[in-house]
């Protein structure tokens, strides 16, 4: 059975709000988070104000990494942008469980490196795809990580996000509509026609993709960042918590 069977008494669900905080930049960490639904984003931001989009998390992963690698101090504004839900656990706690069990924390050392990963690509996307191709890329790894076509998502996030203006992003969403691709109202964008969003993504999307398609066919049991059996118990945790 997943080490995370005997942390569940110290499990709590809770509810992840369209643009709540989780963590200001150099905040302490004192809890950590798994998410079940929905999507968080990692922000950068400067002291001018400026944001950039750093990496998503979905239920392919956690927030806390910092913990894994031994700090306590979370260096990006960790802000929900799809709302859902998450568990949570004290940091004190799940400390404890890393220092308890060398396979638990083995499984959270190579998530984190595929997180680091991410943010590596994640700054060659930004330097070098066009404000489109990074716009679809970011459209279709949300769809793929929440399992809808409709995602609860405005331009100023989307902007967020990319770390791009909010012309250049008005611009892009308004060519997509017209050519059919994308239609959105109200702080909801719906992809209306996957394959030529996927033509006009990004090399990035199609690195990822593997990987989103194996946590798609596992929803309902399993994570592919994570062990399969982790999230197994995160999800019975919920019912057991609530």
């Amino acid at each position: 059975a997943s080490e995370l069977q005997r942390l569940i008494p110290h499990f709590e669900t809770v509810p992840l709000t369209r643009n709540k905080v989780l963590f200001e930049a150099r905040d302490e960490i004192k809890n950590v988070y798994f998410p079940l639904s929905g999507l968080v984003s990692l922000l950068g931001t400067t002291r001018t104000g400026d944001i950039m989009g750093i990496a998503l998390v979905g239920n392919d992963g956690m927030i806390g990494v910092p913990l894994v690698l031994r700090t306590g101090v979370m260096p990006y504004q960790v802000v929900v942008q799809i709302p859902g839900e998450s568990v949570r656990i004290n940091a004190e706690v799940f400390k404890r469980e890393l220092k308890l069990n060398e396979e638990f924390e083995d499984r959270l050392l190579k998530y984190s490196n595929t997180l680091l990963d991410r943010l590596g690509q994640s700054r060659i996307c930004n330097q070098f795809h066009s404000i489109e191709a990074r716009f679809c890329s970011e459209l279709l790894i949300s769809r793929d990580r929440v399992g809808s076509d409709t995602l609860v998502l405005t331009q100023e996030i989307i902007s967020h996000m990319l770390g791009a203006p909010r012309t250049g992003i008005t611009k892009v969403a308004n060519d997509l509509r017209d050519a059919g691709i994308i239609r959105y109202r109200r702080g909801k964008i719906t992809i209306s026609n996957r394959e030529a969003m996927e033509r006009l993504a990004c090399e990035c999307y199609r690195m990822v993709k593997p990987e989103l398609n194996h946590i798609a066919a596992n929803a309902h049991s399993s994570s592919a960042s994570l062990a399969d059996s982790d999230r197994v118990i995160l999800r019975q945790s919920k019912s057991q918590t609530e």
